[in-house]
């Protein structure tokens, strides 16, 4: 009897132990998925928007609200306008794409994009987006902005010239904006936040993606507010 007595003790104490760190585990867990699938997204994102993605018909099921916000020097947020909605104003992907693709044509604009995670347990692919409260969902927010020459700057320019669309050739000191049809550099940030549950609980966690995409960006169908990254 003494025996299992102290056999007993020594499981009670294991199951104290065990019990302990579950939740730390569980949360370890949810943050390994989280980031699985954010990452997941954010190439599917990122590769949209640099090839201009004219596809992508069932983006519209993930996709609830887009919001543009002026930006002030330090990224503050002075205002936020057009809210774009499902149906109201865009239908398709390529809508999306082009929505959010038009914030490299605004300066100090950034779009701000309602997403249920387009990766992730096909359980929480409801057709039905009334019946996706249990999703994974974040905020992308979506900052494009053209690299251009310093002032008075001949060669020391931040990227390598291009050949112009005429196919004439681009000097170092014109490879930026003094030729507006010149193909140019764009550097795209994407900042993820999650999981996102309602406007008065802001999402805990983000991460950030960044990339850089050598096209022209073009307004098409001109005009209208979609724009694409085109060659």
């Amino acid at each position: 009897m003494v025996e299992i007595a102290i056999a007993l003790g020594v499981i009670g104490f294991a199951l104290v132990a065990i019990i302990g760190i579950l939740p730390m585990g569980l949360d370890v867990q949810r943050d390994n998925r989280s980031e699985t699938i954010i990452n997941q997204d954010a190439t599917l994102w990122l590769e949209a928007i640099r090839s201009g993605a004219v596809g992508m018909n069932e983006l519209p099921s993930y996709v609830s609200k887009i919001v543009f916000d002026t930006l002030d020097s330090d990224g503050t947020v002075l205002n936020s306008s057009r809210d774009y909605t499902l149906n109201n104003d865009f239908i398709t992907g390529a809508d999306i794409i082009g929505l959010i693709s038009s914030v490299g044509n605004v300066p100090n604009t950034r779009a701000r994009v309602y997403v249920t995670a387009l990766s992730g347990a096909a359980a929480e692919k409801e057709l039905d987006p009334a019946k996706r409260e249990l999703a994974f969902s974040y905020i992308l927010r979506v900052v494009i902005e053209r690299q251009v020459d310093p002032p008075n700057t001949q060669t020391n320019g931040a990227a390598l010239p291009f050949v112009a669309v005429d196919g004439e050739s681009v000097l170092p000191e014109q490879h930026f904006g003094f030729l507006p049809d010149s193909t140019s550099l764009y550097d795209i940030r994407l900042t993820f936040s999650y999981p996102y549950i309602n406007d008065q609980r802001p999402p805990p966690r983000s991460q950030n993606y960044r990339a850089s995409v050598a096209r022209r960006l073009v307004n098409d169908p001109v005009p209208s507010p979609f724009y694409f990254f085109r060659p």
